[in-house]
């Protein structure tokens, strides 16, 4: 499965009337699992939204609020199996090639420390 297209925009078109939240302090959503099938955020980061837009995670401009360049980054939804009729998360669809991977690849500490606060 191809991730969607993605188009990536200035930090502060995206947020509209909250645009005076600082981009440090806004986390991103995506879905692992919709519906019947498993998203590439899951299995392969390779062609996932967070491989395609991570630059762009770690670089937005605060747009006039906060002065650190960068979001907080992105939480995951729907792990395990999110519906009765859904599809699941649990092997042989883990996640180990999509959001593992991706973890890897931005060298995301585990246990991650305390977050930032500016």
């Amino acid at each position: 499965m191809r991730a969607s297209p993605v188009t990536v925009r200035p930090f502060s078109a995206l947020l509209g009337a909250a645009a005076l939240l600082t981009a440090a302090k806004f986390t991103g959503s995506l879905y692992i699992a919709e519906g019947s099938s498993v998203r590439p955020e899951c299995t392969d980061f390779g062609s996932s939204v967070q491989n395609s837009t991570g630059s762009w995670v770690q670089s937005a401009a605060p747009a006039g609020a906060g002065s650190t360049p960068g979001m907080l980054g992105y939480m995951f939804w729907a792990a395990e199996k999110p519906a009765t009729r859904g599809v699941t998360t649990d092997p042989p669809n883990s996640c180990q090639g999509g959001v593992g991977a991706g973890a890897t690849a931005f060298a995301v500490p585990v246990p991650m420390p305390a977050l930032r606060q500016s």
